[in-house]
């Protein structure tokens, strides 16, 4: 770019009708604020793009810290029984004050497993108490409800409702 040139290019961009935006500006120098303008622009567009970009991302981890939430509720989730009945369903009791590991079924009907200090997990499913072992041929999980007898505590998931918890045994603490 010769002298004369940029002598010229300085002296125009000075001038009046370069900063107005003239039609004629080959080189228009921006007005007053406008630069501060697109910056705020660019600022506001970037803040609406980028969560419409990472949501998919951003809902993967959400459900992951949900689902740890979720284990972790099932897991402190205490229920208090009453009378020593703990209710897991208008199906399916919790016999806690009891001896031995103890369900009461609809129609008044009791299962009665090993002695109550000693650990056993049962599956009830269609109306019926299978230990694991026995589980019949068209069993599906979803609509089970599986009882671990504990030490201290009897813990229950009914996969039909998705809800769980545990009740204490009684005169544990």
């Amino acid at each position: 770019m010769s002298l004369r040139w940029r002598r010229a290019r300085f002296f125009y961009s000075q001038t009046s009708t370069a900063r107005l935006g003239h039609p004629g500006n080959r080189f228009p120098t921006p007005y007053f604020g406008e630069s501060k303008v697109r910056i705020v622009t660019c600022v506001v567009l970037a803040a609406l793009v980028t969560p419409l970009l990472s949501a998919q991302g951003g809902s993967q981890r959400a459900e992951r810290l949900g689902a740890a939430r979720e284990r972790d509720r099932f897991a402190a989730n205490e229920l208090l029984s009453k009378g020593g009945i703990g209710i897991i369903s208008e199906h399916l009791y919790i016999v806690v004050n009891s001896a031995r590991n103890e369900l009461v079924l609809s129609a008044g009907h009791r299962w009665v497993g090993l002695d109550a200090s000693r650990p056993e997990i049962v599956i009830f499913f269609e109306g019926t108490v299978w230990s694991p072992q026995g589980l019949p041929d068209r069993f599906d999980l979803s609509n089970a409800v599986v009882v671990s007898f504990e030490g201290d505590k009897v813990r229950f998931f009914d996969f039909r409702k998705m809800f769980g918890g545990y009740y204490r045994r009684a005169g544990q603490k």
